[in-house]
């Protein structure tokens, strides 16, 4: 995702699946809030990794994730 190559990419998500590069750009570009600078100023920490495999099926993944969002250097909270 971070070099921005979806030309073959299937969005799952949470409703019916965004599939192609052109449908899955403006999904996230309707959803990902960009900073000042354009970029997004996430993190996605990754848990609970399972990759499935077998002889009939392609390999299968699920993961556990959460998305922070990061202030600028030099915000202040009140």
């Amino acid at each position: 995702m971070d070099s921005g190559d979806f030309a073959d990419a299937v969005f799952p998500g949470s409703g019916a699946p965004v599939a192609g590069g052109e449908a899955v750009e403006k999904m996230l570009g309707d959803i990902v809030i960009l900073s000042e600078d354009g970029t997004p100023r996430t993190r996605h920490p990754t848990t609970r990794i399972a990759v499935e495999a077998d002889e009939v099926l392609p390999a299968r993944s699920r993961t556990d994730a959460a998305c922070a969002r990061t202030r600028p250097a030099h915000s202040h909270s009140c």
